[in-house]
């Protein structure tokens, strides 16, 4: 029903360099820089929109100027790392990163939709710890970080009275801090179990954008749109906030010559909010996937074959979703689904 052409080139400019420093026999210092250049011309675009009855009829044509935009952008980082025992290693790590602005180009029916959106930067402070409590045995990773973004790059709406469109928009400031870990642990001979785990916090700082819950509200009552802004300072920023993911792995051998590797892997994603502050159908619900597999080969072959199977328990699950005024779109995860395969390395 709508078809969006257009041309888009990108010519790009990197200078790098990384340091290091043994400043003793435990202790090494890092230190790195990036110069980014990144020029974008966005040139021809048009939109065409078709009869929904007659698809080889047009029902309206834009057509929209040219435009373009540069970035510099320079990024570096620096931190330790200090050896305070054979198996145990700490660390402190600040680093900037950041990528270059661009263009909404998608079922674009306004030219103010095509104003570019500015460089998002970010500087991450982070520490923690590497270590093998046990060699061999046990491998224990924890690390703690706080992210500060400037400009962040967020799918916005712009709204007319005739239609609330996507486009994206920056969120001046706004933060996120959090502690994630992994664990390896090997029990018992031929048996591995991974578990990885993320939990995080953040807020919109510094961001008065349209309230996409009460636009379609608004649209529901009165049959047309109207931009209505809010200030979500201090706002949850929706991100999941719990996530994790594990496996676990049984290799033996039913004979001599033959292996055979049983597996079970897990993950677990917290819910999400489509909008800010949204609620109700504007928040993904979290959703737990458990999957499995069963892999005989040769122990000294080149063959293998796997039988597997995904979404064992069969959850109904959404991944992500979208806001298109006043309705809201979830996307689905995939179903239960088992297969096979063989492989032959040579």
């Amino acid at each position: 029903m709508s078809e969006t052409n257009y041309v888009q080139k990108q010519n790009t400019l990197n200078e790098f360099i990384n340091l290091s420093y043994r400043l003793s026999r435990t202790v090494t210092l890092h230190a790195s820089g990036n110069e980014e250049n990144n020029w974008q011309n966005l040139n021809g675009l048009r939109t065409t929109q078709y009869l929904a009855n007659n698809p080889n009829a047009i029902k309206s044509l834009y057509q929209f100027n040219d435009t373009r935009t540069s970035s510099h952008l320079f990024n570096w980082s620096g931190g330790v790392d200090w050896q305070a025992l054979s198996h145990l290693m700490l660390y402190a790590k600040v680093s900037s990163g950041s990528r270059p602005g661009g263009f909404t180009a998608n079922n674009t029916t306004e030219q103010a939709q095509l104003t570019p959106y500015k460089p998002e930067h970010l500087i991450t402070y982070e520490a923690g710890f590497k270590s093998d409590l046990i060699p061999g045995k046990l491998r224990l990773n924890v690390s703690v970080f706080h992210n500060e973004y400037k400009n962040q790059v967020y799918l916005g709406r712009y709204v007319t009275s005739a239609r609330s469109l996507g486009y994206y928009v920056n969120i001046p400031k706004s933060e996120n801090t959090g502690v994630e870990g992994s664990i390896q642990l090997q029990p018992i001979k031929h048996l591995t179990l991974r578990q990885t785990i993320g939990y995080q916090r953040g807020h919109y700082q510094n961001f008065n954008t349209i309230d996409q819950t009460s636009v379609a509200a608004f649209y529901k009552v009165h049959g047309y749109y109207t931009p209505i802004y809010k200030n979500f300072n201090g706002v949850d920023n929706g991100m999941p906030k719990l996530t994790f993911n594990g496996s676990a792995e049984y290799v033996f051998q039913p004979s001599r010559r033959y292996d055979l590797e049983l597996g079970l892997d897990w993950s677990y994603v917290g819910q999400q909010a489509l909008a800010p502050a949204g609620e109700g159908v504007y928040k993904i619900p979290s959703y737990f996937l458990l999957n499995g597999h069963i892999t005989f080969r040769p122990n000294k072959g080149r063959w293998s074959v796997t039988a597997y199977a995904t979404n064992l328990l069969g959850n109904r699950y959404y991944t992500s979703g979208n806001v298109a005024s006043p309705d809201v779109n979830w996307l689905p995860g995939a179903p239960r689904f088992i297969g096979g395969r063989v492989s032959y390395t040579y």
